[in-house]
Order: structure tokens, then C-alpha cells, then sequence
């Protein structure tokens, strides 16, 4: 095997000895990682400072994310409720209704359910997904867009020469554009 080092999305990598997934690329010599454990925080990083790890060399196994309590127990909670109408060759529309009656679920709820355990037929693809929920203090940002935004004003912002808030803005926007991530709307009052 010859010594490379792989950067693909979603493959893991090494860095400062914890493990982490590689979510995109910022910039062409930054890569995304997120950690693969909790607390699931996001950092942007050097590609030299990953070069210079060893166990990046070799290839890693992947391993399933695991979910908190109460998420493993609301996908359960929702296969159960539509795990007789998964695989149904002759599955109707009143099916669906007599399921969303029983459970007292909006039928839109069970064709979503349905959709997304069909799309990824895994029952940890039901959990919920409260994390995009907003909450007092929470940011409604996803974390990629956390972390890319916190690099750019630690980078650019928080050091001597002060850059513009525009050059700023501008830099977050590039950055999210080559992650394939949405970019914060400008608000700068």
C-alpha cells in the first residue's frame, strides 16, 4: 500500500489525535472536519497539519454515529408506527390514513416517515432532528456554517489588521460556496 493520504467527504482523519470526519473544503488548502463523537464540534484545518499525521496514512473504518437516548427512542417510536406499511406492495392512501388515526399523526407526518426510512432504510434516518431547532442562546445556523464563520473572524477579524466587515462577509461566503453550504445572509446593521 503506498503512503497516501485520503480526503475524500465524509472519510475519517486524524488530527491532534482525535478522530474526525471531513465535511468539505473552504478553501484549497483547509478542510472541514467534524468529530465523529460527542460533542460533534466542527473546526477548519491546515491540509499540512494533517499531512504530518501518521495514522492518517491508513485507511479507517467507518463507524455508525451514535444517537442520544431520547433520539434512538423517537426513531423507534416512529418505525413502530410505520412498520407495517413499509414494503407493502399494495400500500393505499387508506392505509396510510387508518395508520395516522390510530397514532393520532397528521398523514403528511406517516408519508414523510415513510419517505425518509425508504430513501435510507435505516431506522436512525427517523430520529429527530431538533438540532435545527432554535433555542435560547442556539444558533439556527448549521455547524458547518459556525465553524466557517468563527474561522474567518478569528482569522481576519480578531488580529491586528481588523479587516473590513465587507472583506469578512465576503470570505464567509467563499468559503461556504466550496463547502456546497448555505452562506448567512448578510445582516450587518
Amino acid at each position: 500500500m503506498s503512503n497516501i493520504i485520503k480526503f475524500d467527504i465524509d472519510s475519517k482523519i486524524f488530527y491532534k489525535d482525535l478522530e474526525y470526519i471531513i465535511k468539505g473544503y473552504p478553501s484549497f488548502n483547509e478542510v472541514l472536519l467534524k468529530r465523529d463523537t460527542s460533542p460533534f464540534n466542527e473546526k477548519i484545518v491546515k491540509v499540512h497539519e494533517l499531512i504530518v499525521e501518521p495514522k492518517n496514512i491508513k485507511e479507517n473504518k467507518k463507524t455508525l454515529v451514535d444517537l442520544g437516548e431520547k433520539d434512538f427512542e423517537k426513531a423507534n417510536e416512529r418505525f413502530e408506527i410505520i412498520k407495517s406499511l413499509i414494503d407493502k406492495k399494495d400500500r393505499s392512501a387508506n392505509d396510510v390514513l387508518k395508520i395516522a388515526k390510530k397514532y393520532k399523526k397528521g398523514i403528511a407526518t406517516i408519508y414523510r416517515w415513510l419517505n425518509t426510512y425508504e430513501q435510507y432504510r435505516s431506522i436512525s434516518s427517523l430520529s429527530s432532528k431538533r438540532e435545527f431547532c432554535g433555542a435560547k442562546g442556539k444558533s439556527r445556523l448549521d455547524e458547518s456554517v459556525d465553524t466557517v464563520i468563527n474561522d474567518v473572524i478569528e482569522e481576519y477579524y480578531l488580529n491586528k489588521q481588523q479587516y473590513p466587515l465587507q472583506m469578512i462577509y465576503d470570505e464567509i461566503v467563499y468559503k461556504c460556496i466550496n463547502l456546497n453550504i448555505k452562506a448567512p445572509t448578510k445582516n450587518m446593521e
